[in-house]
Parts: C-alpha cells; sequence; structure tokens
C-alpha cells in the first residue's frame, strides 16, 4: 500500500498518524521540517519538501530591473516565516545586491507607511509575508486587497514566491514548480515500488527546478520595458486579477 499526499495540513491530518506502520507514504508540497511531523524517525515516509527559490526571484528581478542594489523583505508575524527567513539568509544573492531590511510589520495602515517610506532605503521590496495584516477592527486584511493596493500605489519593484502573487500584481517570481514536484515524487514512488529501494533510504528533498513569471500589466505600470529574451523564458502574466472579466 502506498499514499501519496500534498501540503502541510494533510501531513497534519493524514500522514504522522501513520508512521512506522506498513503503509508507505511519500508527500511533496510541505513547507515545514519533515522533522516537525516526526518523519525523521519513520522508516515508512519520504517525500519532496517545498523550499522557496530565493536567490533566483532575486537574479529574475534583478534581469527585468538590472540597477537594483538594495532589498528589503517584508514580512508579518506568523510562525510560518522563521525556517524561511533563515534559508533567505543562507541564500546566495548576485554580489552587488544586499537585502538593507527584514522588517516585521502587524498593521494594514503600518504597511502602507512603510511601502511610502520605502523608496528612501531600497530599490526592491520582497514581499514574503503579507497574509497576518489587520485592519483597524483588527482583522486580517485578504492578501489579494494587500497586493492590489501595492500594486496600485508602490512605485518600486517587488518579488515574491508564489505564481499567485503575480497574478494579484507582484512583478516577478521564482515559483515553486508543481510539475517538478509531482515528478521526483513519481521517481521516489518507482524507486520504491519498481526498484524495492526503502522509504528511509531515500533523502526527503526540495526540487531546484523553479519557474520564472513576470506580470507585464505589473512592469508596464512601473514603466519597465520587459526584453524579448525575458518574455521568452518566463511565464507571463499579461493582466492583474482584478482586471479580468
Amino acid at each position: 500500500h502506498l499514499i501519496y499526499t500534498t501540503d502541510d495540513d494533510a501531513q497534519e491530518l493524514v500522514t504522522r498518524h501513520y508512521l512506522n506502520t506498513p503503509i508507505v507514504q511519500i508527500f511533496s508540497g510541505v513547507n515545514k521540517t519533515p522533522e516537525l511531523y516526526g518523519f525523521d524517525k519513520a522508516n515508512n515516509v519520504t517525500g519532496v519538501v517545498e523550499h522557496e527559490h530565493f536567490a533566483e526571484s532575486v537574479q529574475l528581478l534583478k534581469r527585468v530591473v538590472p540597477g537594483i542594489k538594495r532589498l528589503v523583505v517584508v514580512l508579518d508575524d506568523a510562525a510560518m516565516w522563521a525556517p524561511v527567513v533563515e534559508r533567505m539568509k543562507a541564500a546566495k544573492l548576485p554580489p552587488d545586491v544586499s537585502i538593507v531590511g527584514w522588517e516585521t510589520i502587524r498593521t494594514y495602515e503600518e504597511y502602507k507607511q512603510r511601502i511610502a517610506a520605502y523608496p528612501q532605503m531600497a530599490d526592491a521590496i520582497a514581499l514574503i509575508g503579507i497574509f497576518n495584516f489587520k485592519d483597524t477592527a483588527g482583522k486580517n486584511v485578504p492578501y489579494q486587497d494587500v497586493l492590489r493596493w501595492t500594486a496600485e500605489n508602490s512605485t518600486l519593484p517587488d518579488l515574491g514566491f508564489w505564481i499567485d502573487r503575480v497574478h494579484f500584481g507582484t512583478l516577478v517570481a521564482v515559483t515553486v514548480s508543481e510539475k517538478e514536484q509531482g515528478v521526483a515524487a513519481g521517481r521516489i514512488a518507482r524507486a520504491i515500488l519498481r526498484e524495492g529501494k526503502a522509504p528511509a533510504t531515500l533523502p526527503m528533498l526540495p526540487t531546484t527546478k523553479g519557474a520564472p513569471v513576470i506580470s507585464l500589466a505589473r512592469a508596464k505600470k512601473l514603466g519597465l520595458k520587459i526584453r524579448s529574451e525575458q518574455l521568452l523564458s518566463a511565464e507571463i502574466i499579461t493582466s492583474f486579477e482584478w482586471d479580468k472579466p
């Protein structure tokens, strides 16, 4: 028997309850560390962890906007970003790009104020944690509203890690490829089912190939001209999500 699960919710609700059983379990799309679920001590679990492509996203942004040198990272106060920040700090960025700020923001009003101030300290923004901004009533502002306001008011180019961010106005992202994750998980399944390898002998690794995405709509709003080689080598989002019929 073999079960294939995706995302962290499935690991919490399913996989972790069947550790060290005869049921082989393969996962993908897991952002949290496998140790959190006890996978490192299980003999029947392996899979593909999901790590963001930060260095690659910065490199893509720099190809689109060659002059960027100072990057500020925006986060909300969710605990989930701690391991992401650790990986980002360990990433090898272009030698002329530096992180000038790691900013944790809690309210939507504070976010708007910081966006207005960033042109004085940075050339670009990494929009990472944008789910927990509170409005004046203490309720979370939908991230789609945050991104729309940003696209309509920010003068700085920005990057994210997920394709939905680009649909809602972020300029660029090198996203985790669902196809690559699926292929990697399939290879693991083949190694177990056809080659007789034990799950515990197969390392839980992230995929290395991401998918570049560029918002042409945001580029036009920022007055940027995207070169033909960039258009041909990335998925292009031609309009903002809120402008679609």
